[in-house]
C-alpha cells in the first residue's frame, strides 16, 4: 500500500533488540553471553526462538551466498581499483540489508563501535531477489 502511495516506510526496530541479528538462538539462548545464573536462558524464551529457527537457518546459509557474490563482484575490477567493501557479511546485516529490500529505510540504533561497523557493513551490496524469496519463505515458515 505504501508503495502505491509513493510513502517510503521507516522502520525503527529493525534488529527487534537483538532477536532479528540471529545472535539469540534456540541452541544459544544467551547469545554467547555468561550466563546470569541457574535458569537464565538469556532475553527470550526457548520457545520463541525455536520458533524463529527457519529464519536463523536461512540468514546463516546466506552469509556464503552474498559473500561470495562480494567477491567476484570486486574480482571483476582488474584494474585493481574495486571499491572497498565488506567481504565478512553477518546475521545481523543480513537483516537489516532485508528491511531495506523489502522497501523500508532501517533505522539502527548504534550504541558502541562495533555495531556502526555492522551498519557500514550493510553498505555497498544488497540481497538478491531469491535471497529475499528464501527470507520470506522462511518468515512465513515462522508464522511472520
Amino acid at each position: 500500500a505504501c508503495k502505491k502511495l509513493g510513502i517510503t516506510p521507516i522502520c525503527t526496530n529493525v534488529l527487534d533488540g537483538g532477536l532479528a541479528t540471529g545472535k539469540y538462538t534456540s541452541t544459544n539462548p544467551t547469545g554467547g553471553e555468561v550466563s546470569k545464573g541457574e535458569g537464565d536462558m538469556g532475553p527470550y524464551s526457548t520457545r520463541k526462538l525455536e520458533k524463529l529457527d527457519a529464519i536463523f537457518r536461512v540468514q546463516s546459509g546466506l552469509i556464503e551466498k552474498v559473500n561470495s557474490r562480494i567477491a567476484d563482484k570486486i574480482r571483476k575490477f582488474d584494474n585493481g581499483k574495486a571499491p572497498k567493501m565488506n567481504m565478512d557479511v553477518t546475521t545481523t546485516q543480513i537483516a537489516i540489508n532485508y528491511v531495506k529490500a523489502k522497501g523500508a529505510v532501517p533505522l539502527v540504533s548504534v550504541t558502541n563501535v562495533k555495531m556502526a561497523n555492522e551498519v557500514l557493513g550493510c553498505l555497498g551490496w544488497d540481497l538478491s531477489e531469491e535471497e529475499v524469496d528464501e527470507l520470506d519463505k522462511a518468515c512465513k515458515t515462522c508464522g511472520l
